[in-house]
């Protein structure tokens, strides 16, 4: 099945990881300041249009690592790739959609935290640091 002439949307799961990631940047938790928000996408040129949806939302920048449209990189390629940018752009948290829409895996997250060496949590309904006493 060939995806030529489809329009690339945003995965509703990052499209809620953007949204979160905007609450945290005006400050709805205190605890976990945001001052910049970077949206990354991995694919075809056409990719460019879910990085347009991610600006108009309210992102800062964007980056683009493209491929060829043939190629559809696994997890752990897509976990390798956003550890490269995330030690180039000296990010210090990261959020994922919880899967991908297109083969349902649920996988990457985990991997960029274990390649990181990062705690990383698969699923949150509530973000708010605090001390182990309070």
């Amino acid at each position: 099945m060939s995806s030529a002439g489809l329009k690339m949307s945003m995965n509703p799961f990052c499209e809620l990881a953007v949204e979160q990631s905007l609450r945290l940047r005006e400050g709805k938790v205190p605890s976990l300041p945001v001052e910049e928000i970077t949206a990354i996408s991995i694919g075809p040129a056409k990719a460019q249009d879910t990085l347009r949806t991610a600006l108009a939302m309210g992102a800062d920048k964007a980056i683009h690592v493209q491929v060829d449209e043939s190629v559809d990189p696994e997890p752990l390629t897509v976990a390798k790739v956003l550890k490269a940018v995330a030690e180039r752009e000296k990010s210090n948290l990261i959020m994922l959609g919880k899967q991908s829409i297109d083969r349902d895996f649920g996988q990457t997250g985990q991997m960029l935290g274990g390649l990181l060496g990062w705690a990383q949590v698969s699923t949150a309904a509530i973000a708010e640091l605090g001390g182990v006493n309070g």
